[in-house]
């Protein structure tokens, strides 16, 4: 299986285009080898709400991006979008959900008050999913 990574971090509008433009173009090409193909588009950072995602050259090319994604042949080509951000209000974020499987990780913040508690029912899932024990004060 062939795969592409995507470094998708962007500092202007103009990166994020040609990001987008480099993630159209891998999607598009066929696997070197035949079979499938994985595309990984890596720590993208212009799906939220910032100032580089509302330029109106990233909202179009996400838009046009969009579109694609609905008419694509998915046959043998997976996409991974890997996002610190993504606001799900957007055209594209519903639409990656439309089209395929969207998922979101929380990172655990020290600003929430519930951080502690949270982090130790991971810990207590993990454990208990691996049928392992371990001392409170170890948690």
């Amino acid at each position: 299986m062939d795969h592409d990574i995507i470094e998708a971090t962007a500092a202007t509008a103009g990166e994020a285009s040609k990001t987008l433009g480099r993630l159209r173009e891998a999607i598009e090409t066929l696997p070197f080898f035949g079979g499938g193909k994985v595309v990984w588009f890596k720590d993208c950072n212009f799906l939220g709400d910032d100032r580089t995602a509302k330029a109106k050259d990233v909202s179009s090319g996400l838009a046009d991006f969009a579109s694609l994604l609905k008419t694509f042949e998915w046959a043998g080509v997976r996409l991974l979008i890997s996002a610190s951000k993504a606001d799900k209000r957007k055209t594209f974020y519903k639409t990656v959900f439309k089209v395929g499987h969207a998922e979101s990780f929380e990172a655990l913040s020290l600003d929430d008050r519930d951080c502690q508690a949270k982090a130790e029912q991971v810990v207590a899932s993990k454990l208990e999913a691996l049928k392992k024990k371990a001392d409170y004060e170890a948690v």
